[in-house]
């Protein structure tokens, strides 16, 4: 578990954001320039209608196991058994920053990480982890590793669902589109949620 940062301590600056940002970027391109090249089978695009209704469909995926398991109070257990805080640090200064870093989160959270973790955990660990074992285990796997990342004891299940139901879209699709799709959109409602809150 990570630890809760004091209470003064300070929330990062407009030039640490952007740091970021280009280290996450540089870390990820990697994954990125494998995806590209992989071989591809050829498969038809999804249509619009279908691609809509994937797009609803995972969303719904999603956020109600999320609301189900807040509602039943299980994120509250996990936060009292194990001291972690309910929110991660973006979180606290996403509500609570400047507006310069807000918008640097908010491109970070809307736009780069979708695109970057979706290369990663989708395009490349997900097909790594399919060619050693079958479909599901790869994405139990995969989803896994993408719940670790994110340091967040409290919201491991959530992240976990959510690695799970974009691992069905890709394996559904084979194309990482409607998972970003999927992901700028959560990401985005999510934090359009915390700004208004």
């Amino acid at each position: 578990c990570m630890e809760e940062p004091a209470a003064d301590a300070p929330s990062p600056d407009l030039f640490n954001l952007i740091c970021n940002a280009v280290i996450q970027v540089a870390l990820y391109v990697p994954f990125l320039v494998i995806y590209i090249t992989l071989p591809r089978r050829g498969l038809p695009r999804v249509p619009l209608h279908k691609t809509l209704l994937l797009i609803i469909g995972g969303l719904m995926l999603m956020y109600l196991p999320a609301q189900l398991l807040d509602s039943a109070g299980f994120t509250q257990f996990l936060v009292e058994k194990t001291g972690c805080p309910e929110q991660q640090d973006v979180v606290e200064t996403l509500q609570n920053g400047p507006v310069d870093v807000k918008v640097m989160m908010l491109i970070m959270a809307v736009i780069i990480a979708p695109i970057t973790e979706e290369c990663c955990f989708r395009g490349f660990v997900y097909n790594i982890l399919k060619q050693k074992s079958s479909p599901v285990a790869a994405a139990l796997a995969s989803a896994a590793l993408f719940s670790s990342v994110h340091a967040s004891l409290a919201q491991c299940v959530q992240l976990f669902i959510f690695g799970l139901v974009q691992c069905y879209m890709y394996e559904k699709t084979r194309s990482l589109r409607i998972p970003i799709i999927l992901h700028i959109l959560f990401n985005a409602i999510s934090s359009v949620f915390l700004l208004t809150m």
